[in-house]
């Protein structure tokens, strides 16, 4: 299951979830099942449905590829897609059911996955050969898909 993917795929279904109690409980259960992946690994994208799978790509991988976890390629929308689906599943149906003590603990973990992975910016940093581009607010955070250090 892709975090990203098993959001979009149920989101044009959500506008039938108030009235549909099958859908409902469907949509409701991503959620669940998203909250528990994000807890699980962050970084992850896609994971298993079975907690002790080992993915193929635990051998070359070089990060910290947990059993249950099938790939471990970080994108910031890998986060904001079930946050996305999160609040328009509430602002649709008005059920809070599934924003519970574990959700708040997912989304504390998304809002520091996005610390952890974000280097501040300024003009003085980058390098535009000697040119100043202008006001010194240009682009203030901005995140990265991994570590790379930009103050080299």
């Amino acid at each position: 299951m892709w975090l990203r993917d098993s959001s979009a795929q149920v989101y044009p279904y959500l506008q039938f979830a108030k009235e549909d109690s099958k859908l409902h409980k469907l949509i409701a259960g991503v959620i669940n099942k998203q909250v528990h992946f994000i807890l699980k690994d962050p970084y992850a994208n896609a994971f298993y449905n079975d907690d002790a799978k080992i993915s193929k790509w635990k051998e070359s991988d070089r990060t910290d590829m947990k059993p249950g976890i099938h790939e471990r390629k970080w994108e910031i929308d890998s986060l904001c897609y079930p946050i996305r689906l999160a609040y328009r599943f509430w602002k649709l149906t008005g059920d809070t059911s599934p924003f519970d003590a574990g959700w708040k603990q997912s989304v504390i973990a998304t809002l520091k996955t996005f610390r952890s992975s974000s280097v501040k910016i300024t003009w003085d940093r980058i390098n535009l050969n000697g040119k100043h581009p202008g006001p010194r607010m240009a682009y203030p955070w901005r995140v990265m898909a991994t570590r790379l250090s930009l103050m080299d």
